[in-house]
């Protein structure tokens, strides 16, 4: 019986090495196959943030009716820029704004990101 205990062991381990190692493969092979298509380049002519002050951010803007900052958002239509990071810095080089924070929205579960524009009291908050 002991015997039996170890083969099975033994087999139990070489099976999980194959499902690790068949997985690893699988996941390697979906990183090289999305490597190689390369995104759309970004729409110069994008209708949804065409009326923005900066293309490819909606910027001021309210989230869930929330003012209290100039919230920033990045337009993810044209994709001008890869995040909000970017577009933020975007609005910051153009010198809109020289304050960048996060902050919770009112009724909003994540935080997001928000550049005050310049002449404004700072609403800072730690």
């Amino acid at each position: 019986m002991r015997h039996v205990r170890a083969r099975l062991a033994r087999i139990a381990i070489r099976l999980a090495i194959l499902v690790l190692r068949a997985t690893a493969a699988q996941l390697e092979s979906d990183t090289t196959r999305s490597r190689r298509r390369p995104a759309p380049p970004p729409d110069p002519d994008c209708i949804s943030c065409s009326d923005c002050l900066v293309p490819g951010v909606f910027w001021p803007t309210d989230i869930h009716e929330d003012n209290t900052h100039a919230w920033l958002e990045r337009c993810d239509e044209c994709r001008r820029f890869d995040s909000d990071i970017q577009a933020a810095n975007e609005v910051i080089r153009l010198g809109l704004s020289n304050e960048l924070g996060v902050a919770r929205p009112t009724g909003s579960t994540t935080d997001s990101l928000y550049a005050n524009p310049i002449g404004t009291p700072g609403q800072t908050t730690k």
